[in-house]
């Protein structure tokens, strides 16, 4: 058990009674003022939960040698406390999750429990709780004896985690701690606090004073009001609370005296009547996208805001899903040399560009804010022709801030917390903005049948067949505090998200893709790079070696009488035969029109294929237009033609038998 003491903290000794002294009362009504609602304080609380690590990777190890989350306790009172049948909870309807055993916390002490779901209690040994931390955020509580209300609480959640950067106090607020100090005082060294502010992100009717506050005096407040970055010769010195008077989107920086700056804290304050009046010139946007032929397009459309359908509506409608505030500077987007927007067909690292990402969940209220690279997503629908909106890709990257964004961000309990990449789809074919004036793809035929709906209903039901599949839930998205539509917010299909659904490492993964949709990555997504010539690039990778060795013997069963081309399928487990059969299933039962040459991913681990190749939906957008469009005899793209292949083999027709479907394969 690790129990310090520290006579010479010179911690705030937060207590409320009436023997506190005035010093101490106001420490405590500073910290409730800046940190409410992330932190729930009884008024005479004295054991603070000081700091904790939930992504330990070498900090400190427990008596195992394993290096197990921990949370640290201060006794901030004037008397030992006894903690005997106090309790630590994860967990808001059990607040008596995990009981101390009889310990003693001296005045200005720390104490280390270990949060590694050992569950060890004994007096004077370590101590193990009996459940780990969360890094994407969760509830966390101090309870006293019998209490039904913690007496200090991380509520409704603190905030997602990374990899050895603690959490917890510092002169009154609450903030990451990048030199964690388990069981001794929470210090910064160099690193500079981000400003405080006095409103959470929300959608706000009524007008409010924003004010902007730091932890250390001698820093000063730098802000911008137009989605880019702060700093001292391209933002404003904030002197005097901001009036808040309409939709408003802030991004802020401590700068010291010595030049060093804060990371920057970004916040939407929406105001959801200036949304239904967003008109088509907004301040210092271009009134043409690319060249004079593409229009901007800003207003929000009369055809749906001022239909006598919808128009009573919509202000309800833009609470019912989670939003998503996307926040850098407008000529990124928009400048014709380096917009991304306007320059949508680039790629490449050199078209990434440093933005805020904000997440509001009005129904939970909850919201998380994370600095990221933005680029363009997607194929056809990059071309400024086809259509005004684009779709986009967020990457987190240690250099904005956090290596990964840890949420639970989809609501599946199949769904992961941690992501590399997200993707924010806009929807193409058959949407309400696509452009076209040929045939089936022209606007008139596809806006009147306009749905968002098709593409996730192919991902969902892969999952709800017991297979890997990409997880989404829709989203309203605003840039720069304007309004840009509903979205589609996606996975994305690379090693990262194999390994956190199939476990080991994402370099043993080789992820592969259709041949048309992006011709310069040859089918490539991720895996080991081979340089056949000697010239320091990539002439071909393992993966998709193997994959191509696969088709090529699947396409090949049934031309020897021994069957061997079916056996090496099984027996060297190149294909999750089970799983392509439903995959197959799902995209002949929607009639899946833009698919098989292209849209489609396959991934394996390299070195435990347990079950090979396994085929994920993606972009089914083009789908159940037609009851009399029959997919099944389709012969264009690998999936048809290995599939054409299996068949050969006595027994695989039979395996498409599914209760409720009739196919002839």
């Amino acid at each position: 058990m690790y129990r310090l003491n520290n006579s010479d903290s010179d911690f705030f000794l937060f207590r409320m009674s009436r023997f506190a002294s005035a010093a101490l009362r106001t420490a405590l009504s500073l910290l409730l003022f800046l940190l409410l609602p992330v932190l729930a304080i009884k008024a005479e609380t004295k054991v603070l939960i000081n700091e904790f690590l939930s992504i330990n990777n070498g900090i400190i190890q427990d008596e195992d040698g394993e290096n197990s989350d921990w949370i640290e306790l201060y006794n901030a009172g004037e008397d030992l406390v006894n903690l005997e049948n106090w309790s630590l909870t994860d967990d808001s309807t059990n607040l008596q999750k995990w009981l101390f055993p009889s310990v003693n916390l001296e005045a200005g002490a720390y104490l280390l429990v270990f949060a590694s779901d050992k569950d060890r209690r004994t007096e004077n040994e370590e101590l193990h709780t009996n459940f780990k931390l969360a890094s994407s955020g969760e509830f966390l509580a101090l309870v006293e004896p019998g209490a039904l209300v913690p007496a200090f609480a991380y509520s409704p959640a603190y905030p997602p985690q990374r990899s050895n950067v603690s959490y917890g106090i510092y002169q009154g607020q609450l903030c990451y701690l990048e030199n964690p100090s388990p069981g001794s005082e929470n210090l910064l060294g160099d690193q500079v606090l981000p400003p405080v502010f006095s409103k959470p992100a929300d959608f706000y009717h009524q007008a409010f004073e924003l004010e902007l506050s730091v932890a250390l005096e001698g820093q000063e407040i730098y802000y911008t009001t137009d989605g880019s970055l702060p700093n001292k010769e391209q933002a404003q010195l904030y002197t005097t609370p901001l009036s808040i008077t309409t939709t408003t989107v802030v991004r802020a920086v401590c700068i010291t005296e010595d030049g060093r700056l804060s990371p920057s804290v970004s916040r939407s304050f929406i105001f959801l009547e200036d949304v239904l009046r967003q008109g088509q010139q907004p301040a210092g946007y271009p009134q043409v996208w690319n060249d004079s032929t593409y229009p901007a397009d800003y207003e929000m459309d009369a055809g749906i805001c001022q239909h006598p359908d919808y128009e009573n509506q919509i202000l309800d409608a833009l609470l019912e899903l989670p939003s998503i505030s996307i926040m850098l500077h407008p000529d990124s987007l928009f400048n014709l040399d380096r917009g991304i927007y306007v320059n949508s067909e680039k790629k490449g690292d050199e078209w990434e560009r440093p933005a805020s990402m904000e997440y509001l969940n009005p129904k939970t209220g909850e919201s998380f804010q994370i600095n990221a690279g933005l680029r363009i997503n997607g194929g056809n629908s990059r071309k400024p022709g086809n259509s005004p909106k684009r779709s986009f890709r967020f990457y987190f990257r240690k250099s904005y801030g956090f290596p990964k964004l840890n949420y639970p961000i989809f609501d599946e309990e199949t769904a992961t917390d941690r992501f590399d990449h997200l993707i924010l789809r806009a929807g193409y074919n058959y949407t309400w903005i696509k452009n076209g004036t040929d045939g089936q793809h022209s606007y008139a035929v596809q806006r009147p049948m306009a749905q968002y709906i098709i593409d996730p209903f192919a991902k969902e039901t892969q999952l709800a067949m017991g297979h890997l599949a990409v997880h989404n839930r829709f989203v309203h998205l605003y840039i720069n505090g304007l309004y840009w539509g509903v979205y589609d917010l996606n996975e994305r299909v690379k090693s990262e998200f194999a390994e956190a659904y199939l476990g080991g490492d994402e370099e043993d993964y080789d992820v592969v893709k259709d041949l048309a949709s992006d011709k310069d990555d040859k089918g490539i997504v991720d895996g080991i790079e081979i340089d056949d010539d000697g010239d320091g690039k990539p002439d071909r990778f393992l993966g998709r070696d193997i994959f191509n060795e696969m088709y090529g013997i699947a396409t090949q069963v049934g031309s020897s009488p021994d069957d061997s081309n079916y056996a090496r399928i099984i027996s060297e487990k190149l294909l999750d035969l089970e799983g392509f059969i439903d995959y197959m299933l799902i995209n002949f039962y929607i009639g899946n029109s833009d698919w098989d040459r292209g849209n489609w991913y396959a991934l394996r681990h390299r070195y435990r294929p347990d079950k090979g190749f396994r085929f994920l939906c993606w972009d089914a957008e083009t789908a159940l237009i037609d009851v009399y469009d029959n997919k099944v005899s389709k012969r264009e793209g690998e999936p048809t033609k290995i599939l054409a292949g299996l068949k050969k083999k006595s027994g695989i027709p039979v395996a498409f038998c599914r209760p409720g479907v009739q196919t002839s394969v």
